[in-house]
């Protein structure tokens, strides 16, 4: 006769003793001009954003908000193949990278990039500590990919190849990255 009465008790508490308030999200769709994926946004302040997407063999765009992502450009074709992520200093000078290895560079605004190509492994995520240190993280399907760190502000980039793809990477603090990708975390 106990363990109904018990049951019983464990039953209403579980319903009624974990009750917590709902968040409710706020969304609004912008527009961007596109019909392109996009793949990373970032903030450099309340009212300066960048975005960064397209096809992964076709087209690499870019687009900017100057009112806190309320409207955005018309996104615009930078280069050939897709861009996967974007890191900005300021809102003056930053990345955008992605399929083949594409970096691009800008200290303008995002009005005119220096291009470069690197070892053509898609880079997933990249994220610095200042503007000289930071780390990129690379890989195409499941069983390849790299971490590369720089320490001359993105000209030059070491590599540590890996059996897993990676996608994405974090600084906990100046001194400790973590990225994480297929089924692991270093």
């Amino acid at each position: 006769m106990r363990k109904p009465a018990l049951l019983l008790l464990l039953v209403c508490l579980l319903f009624t003793g974990c009750k917590k308030e709902g968040i409710e999200l706020l969304t609004q769709e912008v527009s961007a001009g596109t019909t392109y994926n996009f793949y990373d946004v970032c903030f450099v302040n309340d009212s300066i954003g960048y975005a960064c997407g397209g096809s992964k063999y076709e087209v690499g765009i870019f687009t900017k908000t100057t009112d806190g992502g309320q409207t955005w450009a018309t996104a615009d074709s930078v280069v050939s193949k897709c861009l996967y992520t974007s890191y900005f200093f300021n809102v003056q000078e930053g990345f955008t990278m992605g399929y083949d290895s594409w970096k691009l560079y800008t200290s303008d605004s995002a009005k005119t990039f220096t291009a470069s190509v690197g070892n053509y492994s898609p880079v997933n995520a990249v994220a610095f500590t200042n503007r000289q240190y930071g780390v990129r993280v690379t890989g195409d399907g499941y069983s390849s990919g790299s971490i590369q760190s720089t320490s001359d502000g993105g000209n030059t980039w070491a590599e540590t190849l890996l059996l897993n793809n990676i996608t994405d990477v974090q600084y906990a603090d100046s001194n400790t990255a973590y990225v994480s990708g297929f089924g692991v975390i270093y």
